[in-house]
């Protein structure tokens, strides 16, 4: 599997509470307007799924979100495995994905299904981005595959971690239509250049 990063979130970034995020790196999709279109390309560090589980078990952490890239375009029995390690180790699994439920189903994905919590599906369309927490426009759904989450409090509005090192800013969940343009031209102003 392609990884391009693993993180904490720290509160109800992309999921109910503290959990560890992982991009995998590669996409097909292409919907306009995607706040990673750098995670398109297939590149990356590639993991096993057991050097993926070693690399987050240290941390403590309520489950851990999935999102990309793609997942699902990753190497199906290797998602699978990673998939069954969260599982029997009782972390919660959140599954971003550009496909419908319909699509995974008939690419033959149920087996993966069967061990995710929630799935977060569709594709992201700019103009429905209408601004709620846990997805990035209206016509996602969020759906929920066992009673794990049932009782999560969906926060009001979206919330953004942000992350600065000595080479990058790294912006970790979805941010408000128009925030990385505006958070670049502000920057800007200042003598900062970012690339988004």
């Amino acid at each position: 599997m392609k990884v391009n990063k693993i993180c904490i979130l720290e509160h109800d970034i992309l999921g109910p509470g503290r959990r560890i995020g992982i991009w995998f790196q590669g996409c097909s999709l292409g919907c306009k307007g995607c706040i990673v279109p750098e995670l398109w390309k297939d590149e990356g560090t590639t993991f096993t799924p057991e050097e993926l589980f070693t690399a987050i078990s240290p941390y403590k952490v309520e489950g851990v979100t999935l999102s990309g890239g793609e997942p699902f375009q990753q190497s199906r029995e290797e998602l699978l495995k990673f998939l069954k390690l969260l599982r029997d180790n009782r972390l919660g699994t959140w599954v971003y994905t550009g496909y419908t439920l319909q699509e995974l189903l008939e690419k033959d994905f149920y087996r993966h299904i069967a061990l995710i919590d929630v799935l977060v599906e569709g594709r992201y369309i700019e103009e429905l981005d209408d601004g709620k927490p846990w997805r990035g426009s209206s016509n996602q759904r969020i759906l929920l595959f066992s009673n794990r989450y049932t009782n999560a409090i969906v926060p009001e509005k979206r919330t953004l971690q942000i992350e600065i090192t000595d080479s990058n800013i790294l912006v970790l969940g979805i941010p408000p239509k128009g925030f990385l343009k505006e958070l670049k031209n502000s920057l800007g102003s200042v003598g900062i250049s970012v690339r988004l």
